[in-house]
């Protein structure tokens, strides 16, 4: 399956983030690293850095795209709860990848188990 955006924007393939080899273990954490949106920490020195820049950009601004557009429409549904509440004590963008993370992994699971979407 490709979710195709935009005819002057490249082709984004879906099929990948759910079909991988046998032989690896592909839970939703496994597709929070593949997007780019796992929490993580690094060092060097003194100093500390947060998040990561591995997988797709692309893949990862459609999900922030995404979760603004759900943020909007349904403020108090499942997603917007999370976003409000964690905008208050961490910030916008912080709250935003947090809660696109947590829209993943809420499409992971249904996709998963063929189920619809309940807010």
């Amino acid at each position: 399956m490709t979710l195709k955006i935009h005819s002057k924007r490249p082709q984004l393939p879906l099929d990948s983030l759910f079909c991988l080899p046998a032989s690896s273990v592909f839970d939703k954490v496994s597709v929070l690293k593949y997007t780019g949106l796992a929490p993580s920490t690094r060092s060097s020195g003194t100093k500390v850095y947060h998040g990561s820049k591995q997988g797709s950009n692309y893949l990862r601004w459609i999900l922030t795209q995404v979760t603004w557009a759900n943020v909007r429409k349904e403020p108090n549904g499942t997603i917007g709860n999370f976003y409000y509440k964690l905008k208050k004590k961490k910030g916008n963008a912080k709250a935003i990848v947090a809660a696109s993370a947590k829209l993943l992994r809420i499409v992971y699971w249904v996709l998963k188990e063929h189920r619809p979407y309940q807010s």
